[in-house]
């Protein structure tokens, strides 16, 4: 990440989470799984937000010279290359 900073997220003002968390609805809790192999041999399952997923999606296509043109196409590859899927954490 070219700034850490930047990619602090945050509940947006419309959330009902401000009032009460249980009540988040805005998907900053929503998660990406997928499972991926140990050094170990095992297989072991990865955990990010869906923010997280995005991000790491955008910084893969800039490293390899291709810019997303939304989050929502950054995610659906994250989610095609990593054989990933959607879990509420």
């Amino acid at each position: 990440m070219d700034n850490m900073e930047q990619n602090i997220i945050t509940h947006n003002q419309d959330c009902p989470w401000h009032s009460d968390w249980h009540q988040c609805n805005c998907g900053l809790f929503d998660a990406v799984a997928y499972n991926k192999p140990a050094e170990d041999g095992s297989i072991r399952k990865n955990i990010l937000t869906v923010e997280e997923a995005i991000s790491r999606q955008l910084v893969y296509g800039k490293n390899k010279g291709y810019t997303y043109l939304s989050k929502d196409e950054a995610i659906e590859d994250f989610m095609a290359l990593h054989w990933a899927w959607f879990e509420k954490i």
